[in-house]
This record gives structure tokens, C-alpha cells and sequence, in this order.
């Protein structure tokens, strides 16, 4: 489905694919950027890391409020296509959710407005933790926050790929069976992961 031009960055990603797993033993999160050209795999990757992420959902520039209630309801991996096409509120609203949800705890207040675009007077808290992809070319992002995330360079396919736009009833029942092996293996094992990453640390 995704042509990886670097192996190590078939690590990097299914590392952020296990680890949303077991996101709340961490405590923490890191944030994976997908930078490249137009038609170089980076939503194809998405939607592979979606059908296999802890909640895993792929979100379009329509979708923002979708994916700040998915965040805050179900703690949901998010995989955010195209960021430089978000207009100036949503971007705004995904920097806050950013700044503030790559530790666990982390939320974003807001004031609640009524029909008319007045202020109710309430104070609404969202939870903002959670794994989280970008497709983007970098230049949207400051140094600051790219300096937080790990950076997947794309590139075009240098071979034939499957379409992930295509995948069968067959191939979904494979990504689940795929997923609930995860799912059971970080269940077993992922204490005993948390600390062979604190040794490390």
C-alpha cells in the first residue's frame, strides 16, 4: 500500500502504530509528520495506519470538530490530511489540540457560544492526548513544534503498490485480525515494554 523509500522509517511508523496501544502507561506521545510533494503516498500511509492504530481515524480538512470530539470522546489515533489546507480557525484550533496533547492529561478550554455566536458563559474543557499524523509539507510548521515530531520524508512509488482506496472485504477482515494481534500482544506485554523504555531513557 506504501512504498517506504527508507527502511527505517518502516520502524518509525509501526512503532506510532503499537505505541497508541499503550499511550496512557507512557504518558506521553510523539507526533509523526508525513512531508512531501503532491502524489507521493503520504494519505495512502494514513489510511493504512488508521486501519491499524488504537482508534484509528483518518480526518480531511472538513472533519476538525469530528476529530476534536473523537479525540476528547474515545481518546482517538488521528491521522490529519493535508494541514496546510485548513483555513485559519481550524488551524488554530489544531495547533491548541497540539500544544497540549502530547501528555497525558493534557486539555484545551474554551468558552461555549449560542446560536447567535454570543457567549454562554460556559467553560468547556476537551481532552487533547493522543497519537497523532500529519500529511504536510513542513514549511507550515515552525521549527519549534517540527523539532517535537519525527518526520517520515515521501516520496513517489518506485514500485507498484495496492490501492488502499480498493481494499476488499477480504483485505479489511485481514487489517482487523492484524489489529486485535496488536491489541493482544500490547495487552501481554505492554508494561513490560513501558519499562524496558524507561532503562533506555
Amino acid at each position: 500500500y506504501y512504498d517506504f523509500y527508507n527502511p527505517e522509517e518502516v520502524q518509525i511508523v509501526a512503532g506510532h502504530i503499537i505505541h497508541s496501544y499503550f499511550l496512557n502507561l507512557l504518558g506521553k506521545t510523539f507526533y509523526l509528520l508525513l512531508d512531501g510533494e503532491k502524489n507521493t503516498g503520504k494519505s495512502s500511509l494514513q489510511n493504512v495506519m488508521a486501519l491499524l492504530q488504537y482508534n484509528g481515524c483518518f480526518i480531511g480538512k472538513s472533519s476538525i470538530p469530528a476529530m476534536v470530539r473523537l479525540i476528547h470522546h474515545l481518546q482517538a489515533s488521528i491521522n490529519l490530511d493535508e494541514f496546510e489546507k485548513l483555513d485559519s480557525k481550524d488551524k488554530m484550533v489544531v495547533t491548541g489540540i497540539l500544544n497540549t496533547g502530547a501528555y497525558k492529561g493534557g486539555t484545551r478550554s474554551l468558552v461555549n457560544m449560542d446560536a447567535k455566536g454570543n457567549e454562554a458563559n460556559k467553560i468547556i474543557i476537551q481532552k487533547t492526548f493522543g497519537a497523532k499524523t500529519f500529511s504536510v509539507n513542513r514549511a507550515h510548521f515552525s521549527e519549534s513544534f517540527t523539532s517535537r515530531c519525527v518526520v517520515v520524508n515521501t516520496i513517489r512509488n518506485r514500485r507498484k503498490v495496492k490501492s488502499i482506496y480498493a481494499i476488499s472485504s477480504q483485505g479489511r477482515a485481514e487489517f482487523q485480525e492484524l489489529r486485535d494481534m496488536i491489541f493482544g500482544y500490547v495487552l501481554k506485554n505492554g508494561r513490560a515494554i513501558v519499562a524496558e523504555i524507561a532503562e533506555i531513557q
